[in-house]
């Protein structure tokens, strides 16, 4: 019987050479498609990159790639990862590096985008309010002593002031102005880097500080006063050049008194632009002051509903009555010129801005605006949301009861 064995047999040609079998006409074809299809991709990838690479006003062929990169991103659904966390109708939230920060009464976590808990911190907060910059974040009890500054890395401070805190604010640097109330002094201000170390200390001895805000470089500081002159109680704005700072308290006169008209009530809050000037935010008016203190222009409402800062400047939702379903939207400069205005037909749920984008929430859909009030995507509020917070690169977190969602519209 002939020997077996398991190696293969090779065939061989009449000329004694290697018969080699040729590949299917469809595997073939498939790999060509694929090949191809992979190099299209690349190539336009590359298109894309040159043609976004210089700014809009150098290249108008970006917009083209602009709108395209928008249009792509629409199709993208909500992630499936959620962040969960304990719920209640008074959780303070704001967005930190790639995830969330949610502080609830008694607890403050920051979550990554897959819902992982980066850092914690367990405390009490009766009123609990939360901010938070590119560096840090930063929670503290409104009229308490509870104040905790965190990072991606654990906790930076973690202090209680020896007086109830009045308000606080956190700078693109992640610099803090925090004001408490004082003793012997009207109100106190301090003022700490992103680490929470103090730089100084600033009493007021004759009236209130409802606000306090740091410049985009942390070398002037803006704050509103309220207090009692002939008999009423009125309200003005002090900027400080804060370079003139001995180390334990500001020196010199303010470089600026800023004085709304006593019609306007008290300055709610303060605006410090990137562009230098400042706006101070009342109870119907909004006032644009040069850094000199020269009023630029000013914008009055009827009802002021709520606003947002977003890069090129204030967007005011307001409307002539309480009561009215009909209300409009309006982008200021921070020159306090308008750049653009839309009637909104429906009640607004929510509206919440952050770098280019200003996002407003219906109860049947979800609209996002660019920062020249452009009408970028309005889509089907499926998810039913009722609160949304927009992050600087244009995608949103959907809040819910006890989860949050990354959308991207």
């Amino acid at each position: 019987m002939p020997e077996t064995t398991n190696e293969p047999v090779i065939k061989r040609s009449v000329f004694g050479k290697e018969k080699r079998k040729k590949p299917p006409k469809l595997s073939r074809m498939l790999s060509f498609i694929f090949f191809a299809a992979f190099f299209a991709v690349v190539l336009g990838g590359l298109g894309i990159f040159w043609l976004v690479r210089d700014d809009l006003s150098e290249n108008p062929l970006s917009s083209f790639a602009k709108d395209l990169s928008w249009n792509l991103r629409r199709r993208a659904q909500t992630s499936a990862e959620k962040i969960i966390f304990d719920g209640h109708i008074d959780n303070a939230y704001a967005p930190f590096k790639e995830g969330l920060a949610v502080l609830t009464a008694n607890r403050l976590v920051c979550y990554d985008a897959v819902g992982r808990e980066i850092v914690s911190a367990e405390r009490t907060f009766k009123k609990p309010c939360l901010l938070s910059s590119p560096k840090n974040v930063l929670a503290f009890d409104r009229g308490g002593d509870t104040f905790v500054l965190v990072n991606e890395r654990g906790i930076l401070l973690d202090e209680r002031p020896e007086r109830p805190i009045i308000t606080a604010s956190l700078n693109r640097q992640g610099y803090i102005a925090l004001v408490t109330q004082a003793d012997r002094y009207k109100s106190l201000l301090t003022v700490m880097d992103d680490k929470g170390g103090l730089i100084f200390k600033y009493y007021s001895p004759d009236y209130y500080i409802l606000d306090a805000v740091l410049s985009p470089d942390s070398n002037m500081a803006a704050l509103s006063f309220a207090g009692f002159e002939d008999n009423w109680i009125k309200g003005h704005i002090k900027v400080f050049d804060l370079t003139l700072s001995d180390g334990d308290e500001i020196i010199g006169n303010p470089a600026a008194v800023l004085r709304p008209g006593d019609d306007d009530g008290l300055v709610t809050e303060i605006i410090f632009q990137k562009g230098g000037n400042i706006s101070a935010v009342c109870e119907k008016s909004i006032s644009f002051y040069s850094l000199d203190g020269v009023l630029l222009n000013r914008a009055d409402f009827s009802v002021m509903l709520d606003y947002s800062v977003i890069s090129t400047g204030i967007a005011v939702r307001s409307s002539r009555t309480d009561a009215g379903m009909e209300s409009r939207l309006d982008l200021f400069g921070f020159d306090g010129e308008l750049i653009d205005s839309t009637v909104l037909n429906e009640e607004i749920i929510c509206q919440s801005g952050g770098g280019d984008y200003v996002t407003l929430v219906t109860s049947r859909s979800i609209r996002v605006y660019d920062r020249m009030l452009a009408l970028k995507s309005d889509e089907p509020n499926e998810s039913h949301t009722r609160r949304i917070l927009q992050r600087d690169n244009g995608t949103m977190f959907l809040i819910f009861n006890d989860h949050a969602l990354i959308y991207s519209p």
